[in-house]
């Protein structure tokens, strides 16, 4: 009897393990940008553009190519509908140093030791382990000009009081 209860025990933990393994492992959504490649599809503007749709493997691999006449500093990877499972992840040295993400997109920043992405350069994007046909979209981020000019006019205006205060005691 112990036998047999032992015998049976065995064969219920096989199965689990069998069913366990047999099972198809879904590997977590993973983005890489690499440096290069060829045959690149523009990036004419930071408009939100469609990159492409996951095969029935759940990849998808384009490059890219930044036709515009400015470094992007940053590069934001979304799906149209629904969520991934797990959070993305990813790694885009030496293109950008930081990555922040979620179920649905993750956002490449340049950061301190990142290049961003230099006008006409090209780049190789990789999405693994995605739900087979899901639609990628991407935009990019550079520095506004308006932006850069608003802290000039600030900086020139605190000299120009500093200047004029210093001006006035001498007298």
């Amino acid at each position: 009897m112990r036998t047999s209860v032992c015998n049976i025990v065995r064969l219920l933990g096989a199965l689990a393990m069998l069913s366990f393994f047999a099972a198809p492992l879904k590997a977590d959504p993973i983005v890489v940008l690499t440096p290069g490649g060829t045959g690149a599809t523009n990036i004419n503007s930071t408009e939100t553009f469609i990159v492409g749709t996951t095969d029935a493997a759940g990849m998808l691999t384009v490059v890219l190519s930044n036709n515009t006449n400015v470094t992007f500093e940053a590069l934001r990877f979304f799906q149209d509908v629904g969520v991934q499972t797990v959070p993305w992840q990813g790694t885009a040295m030496p293109l950008f140093s930081e990555a922040f993400a979620n179920n649905f997109s993750i956002d490449f920043l340049q950061g301190d030791q990142g290049t961003g992405i230099a006008p006409n350069t090209s780049f190789t994007v990789t999405f693994t382990g995605f739900t087979p046909g899901t639609t990628i979209l991407a935009n990019a981020t550079v520095p506004e000009p308006t932006t850069l000019l608003l802290l000039g006019a600030g900086l020139a205006g605190v000299a120009l009081r500093k200047r004029f205060r210093r001006g006035q005691s001498s007298d």
